[in-house]
């Protein structure tokens, strides 16, 4: 394994950038899989029913998944036992001796399929109880997780909390913004959103048609102007104050 100080760099790199853009979540899954040597998994566990735990995505077969989710969490021999033996950090081999594990169904029907012996986990907690979880399962070929990698996990899951929550909080924006927006569109009357510079942020269709008239007011350098001069200076004090 490369330093530890190059890995926490890469990881939480590609953590923070897939936290405020969706489609990078796949690229730090690849990242974490890369690190660890295996195939790596996020998941949602409800507060009050762990049993109900649903994959977010990884770089399972999307069949699997399913699988798990529709049947195999239900025999996890892990879930009752997750959090008891450390804070932050679960690991396959403290929760159920390796010799007990292989004979389970659990590994045997579902996470023997995917190439799975040894399992390290973080499940940081989110605003509303819920835990955001990671797992990563490797082949007994790359043998247990190391104190080092240990280390490199337990740091990360502070830093995956906070990513999940503004991923959380962006997509609410998002989803508030879209709501807004459908709201002022369907208004019997022309609405425009200014910055603190009189550049549009948004209109909706009747302002766009009066912009495209240019019949009192039109852009000019990407900033609004009134064609009469009084008003235009009273829409200049107007948003002046109101951006203070």
């Amino acid at each position: 394994m490369r330093s530890f100080e190059t890995a926490q760099s890469e990881v939480l790199g590609a953590l923070y950038a897939a936290s405020t853009d969706a489609a990078r979540w796949p690229d730090f899954v690849a990242t974490m899989s890369r690190w660890f040597n295996g195939a790596t998994g996020m998941f949602l566990r409800p507060k009050d029913d762990p049993g109900k735990t649903r994959f977010l995505g990884g770089d399972l077969d999307p069949e699997m998944q399913r699988k798990h989710d529709e049947y195999y969490i239900g025999c996890n021999p892990w879930i009752a036992k997750i959090g008891r033996t450390h804070p932050v950090l679960d690991l396959g081999e403290a929760m159920m001796p390796i010799a007990d594990f292989v004979k389970t169904e659990y590994y045997n029907d579902w996470l023997r399929h995917n190439g799975c012996l040894h399992w390290a986990g973080i499940r940081p907690l989110l605003g509303d109880g819920a835990q955001l979880g990671l797992g990563i399962g490797r082949p007994a070929t790359m043998g247990a997780f190391s104190a080092e990698e240990q280390r490199l996990l337990i740091t990360i899951s502070d830093h995956l909390g906070r990513a999940g929550e503004i991923a959380r909080r962006l997509d609410l924006l998002d989803t508030q913004a879209r709501a807004a927006s459908a709201i002022l569109s369907s208004l019997n009357a022309a609405v425009l959103l200014l910055d603190a510079g009189l550049r549009v942020a948004f209109a909706n269709p009747l302002a766009e048609q009066l912009l495209a008239a240019g019949d009192g007011m039109v852009l000019r350098g990407g900033r609004l102007r009134l064609s009469h001069t009084r008003l235009d200076a009273a829409l200049r004090r107007a948003v002046s104050q109101a951006t203070l």
